[in-house]
């Protein structure tokens, strides 16, 4: 009978090491090196306190990167007051930024459009800004506001069953209007419901509306507006004077002088860019006071 076989222990598996999990909120070795080798300062206190969120903070981290670069910037952010580094143009409006991104072109002056009703004092309290563009809405707000003292309403209440007293400047492209629906430039549906209502309002003094043009638009958005007004029951001689501003070239889609000629054909008003549009705004419905004269002569 052969001699039993010594038991053999069994050797433990090895065990795979894990790999170790820095601690949350702790960065990895290799960041921190970098990190010095930047010259970064290595404690929070010693960093420079800027704000850098919200949108004052984006703005000045934007400004920073922009005076860094190395080419020219023309920053436009409409209500900003803060400071700009050198190397950054400042442009307080849409148009402002505009001239001063083409060199050699001179600012053109906010002129009055000459024998037009805007000549005239308004017949009518209250502004109708219906903007397909978020962008010249909040302009239009900005240069507006200062003005128009009885206050602007920028979104209509969702129970509303007719347009109130107030101003109004919409940007008919927010959320609150596109759910389930395509952006107004593309479809001016919502814009055409709001188009009737301001015209039918006798307290519609002025109504002001942008017509955007581009690959991204109705196939014809100065035919849209035209129709509209004509649903309406628009003519130059009736209602409340129209005001419209043109965005885009002759070589989009549609051309923009085209565009320009089938407006003032149809008795709308045109201004030079959507700057010049709110400023023509303010003028016509609340026109600066008449300077007080100085009293002659001295007392005895």
């Amino acid at each position: 009978m052969p001699a039993p076989r010594a038991r053999q222990r069994s050797q433990p598996r090895p065990r795979h090491r894990q790999p170790r999990r820095e601690p949350r909120g702790r960065r990895p070795d290799h960041a921190r090196r970098a990190r010095r080798a930047r010259g970064r300062p290595r404690d929070r206190a010693d960093r420079p306190r800027l704000q850098t969120t919200g949108p004052r903070g984006r703005a000045r981290r934007v400004l920073a990167r922009a005076a860094a670069c190395g080419t020219p910037v023309v920053a436009c952010f409409l209500g900003w007051e803060g400071p700009v580094p050198e190397g950054v143009v400042r442009a307080t409006t849409l148009a402002e930024a505009a001239e001063a991104a083409a060199p050699g072109n001179a600012p053109r002056p906010d002129t009055p459009i000459p024998d037009s009703p805007l000549s005239r004092p308004a017949a009518a309290p209250l502004l109708r800004a219906l903007y397909t563009g978020g962008t010249f809405a909040h302009e239009a707000h900005q240069l507006l506001a200062p003005r128009l003292a009885d206050g602007i309403l920028r979104q209509l209440p969702a129970s509303a069953a007719e347009l109130p007293a107030r101003h109004l400047v919409l940007d008919l492209g927010d959320d609150a209007y596109t759910a389930g629906r395509p952006h107004p430039m593309i479809d001016p549906t919502v814009r055409t419901a709001l188009l009737r209502a301001a015209l039918a309002d006798p307290r519609t003094g002025l109504v002001l509306v942008d017509v955007v043009l581009g690959h991204g638009a109705a196939p014809d958005p100065a035919g849209a507006l035209l129709d509209a007004l004509a649903a309406g029951g628009h003519t130059p001689a009736s209602g409340p004077p129209v005001l419209a501003f043109v965005v885009g070239t002759d070589a989009d889609p549609q051309p923009a002088a085209e565009a320009r000629r089938r407006l003032r054909a149809a008795g709308v008003l045109l201004a030079d860019s959507s700057t010049h549009a709110a400023r023509l705004a303010a003028a016509h419905l609340a026109p600066a006071p008449a300077p007080v004269p100085a009293r002659g002569g001295a007392r005895a």
